[in-house]
């Protein structure tokens, strides 16, 4: 009896400490539900100096939080990501060698929030060089001094530092006495106050891995891809989030859900109160490929031009900035997919060009630089066949060569493979952007000339 009694007491006991440590894990991993949700700070910090080494100076710039140890840096970019963070209100630091640190009070964290943006990102101020290895937060005459010990000296002198080179051409010069003079009295307090966006009401999960592949199509372009179809002139019907569709987006949209992944719907546009083709176009080729899961990938960029922004390496010249942004923020969605997630990707929808049928020989190049882009971005994500999809520039006085254009992306969809096209030129449009019908029947054709495509 008393046998049993103790194999009762021992078996109780065991059975009490597994559900003890169980309902711990279940706690420590919010399985229960009690646990907060956890967001991303995000955003573009980059000195208020450039020159042809503004890569090297973007990058390396520390970001973190003050009494915690959250803590990243920029990339060549200048853009950085703090994942993970839990709700409550912060103070963010931002510091590099030789530039004034800059501290963002107040910043509220109940949904992921981006800081800046690529073309209007935060600036930090040059000058504050360490003395004696120490930073005095402010740009002074101690700083001139410093730079002055060091003067005339390039990299690989016994005399040269790299930290008093503040705009790092491997020389210590008159130009950094330059920016110094620029900043002359500022402190770390004279920098004005940073507008914390509104964050996004809650997280948003990220896909989970499943059996079946994710169809990842891509949408980038000009302002006509950014979208500035008006969500006010909508019916009910297309306000409703279409749920089976989720979008990650950069580019001129909206901060607050820029650069994280998202429930497609209304919004994704020119600001939160516009959208552009990627609504209709995720809808139906959601419809098209019923037993596919989509996912949207977007970048739009208003007044740019392939010859320049958008310009890929095989093109020659300087590689486009926003090229250079397109394929960096691709890579951060997928990355930013649960592990294990399988994709491919599927598609990419194209819709630009006007900014390059402004003059006569920008236009005549856009058939090579268009080529050129499609081959490197294949190339880039390792998509040898991708489909790419050609939204034609409405034939439109306000770009007098359109036609040179025009037939250049006609040439491209002729010569090379897996090329699909369609034409705007009946549209409704304003005569530059393509109005919220236009806009409709826009995404609508995206959808059907991409499903086409993928099925020859």
């Amino acid at each position: 009896m008393c046998r049993f009694m103790r194999k009762c007491t021992n078996y109780l006991f065991a059975t009490a400490l597994t559900i003890l440590v169980i309902a711990a894990v279940f706690f420590q991993t919010g399985i229960c539900g009690f646990a907060a949700g956890t967001y991303k700070i995000s955003g573009y910090i980059i000195p208020d100096i450039s020159t042809s080494s503004s890569s090297s100076l973007n990058s390396g710039i520390s970001v973190s939080i003050y009494g915690t140890s959250y803590k990243t840096s920029t990339d060549a970019n200048g853009f950085f990501e703090l994942s993970n963070i839990p709700e409550s209100q912060y103070v963010l630091k931002i510091s590099k060698t030789g530039f004034l640190t800059r501290t963002i009070p107040g910043v509220k964290l109940s949904g992921n929030i981006v800081l800046g943006s690529a073309t209007a990102p935060i600036a930090i101020w040059a000058g504050d060089v360490p003395v004696n290895g120490q930073q005095d937060n402010t740009v002074n005459m101690a700083d001139v001094i410093e730079i002055a010990k060091k003067f005339s000296s390039v990299s690989g002198d016994s005399k040269y530092s790299a930290d008093l080179d503040i705009n790092k051409d491997n020389s210590i010069n008159i130009a950094d006495i330059v920016i110094i003079a620029k900043n002359f009295n500022k402190v770390d307090t004279s920098y004005p106050a940073v507008e914390i966006p509104v964050p996004s009401v809650s997280p948003t999960p990220t896909p989970k891995p499943s059996g079946a592949p994710y169809k990842i199509f891509l949408l980038a372009g000009q302002s006509n891809m950014a979208g500035i179809g008006m969500n006010h002139e909508l019916t009910p019907e297309y306000k409703e989030p279409i749920e089976n569709v989720k979008i990650y987006a950069s580019g001129t949209v909206d901060n607050g859900i820029a650069g994280t992944w998202g429930t497609l719907k209304i919004g994704y546009g020119s600001g939160i109160g516009c959208f552009g083709p990627e609504l209709i176009f995720g809808r139906d080729i959601a419809k098209l490929m019923p037993d596919s899961k989509i996912l949207l990938i977007k970048e739009g960029w208003s007044g740019t031009s392939l010859c320049g922004d958008w310009r890929p390496p095989s093109a020659g010249g300087t590689t486009g900035k926003l090229y250079t942004s397109f394929i960096t923020n691709t890579k951060k969605a997928l990355a930013a997919l649960s592990p294990g997630t399988q994709y491919e990707i599927a598609g990419m929808c194209w819709m630009q060009g006007e900014s390059d049928a402004c003059a006569p020989n920008i236009a005549s190049d856009y058939e090579g630089n268009l080529t050129a882009f499609i081959n490197d971005v294949r190339k880039e994500l390792n998509v040898p066949n991708m489909p790419f999809i050609i939204a034609m520039i409405d034939d439109s006085s306000s770009w007098p060569y359109y036609e040179t254009v025009r037939q250049g992306e006609i040439n491209v969809s002729e010569k090379v493979p897996h090329v699909g096209i369609f034409d705007t030129k009946d549209l409704d449009t304003d005569g530059m952007h393509y109005k919220t019908p236009g806009m409709l029947e826009m995404g609508a054709l995206f959808a059907k000339t991409m499903y086409d495509e993928i099925q020859k």
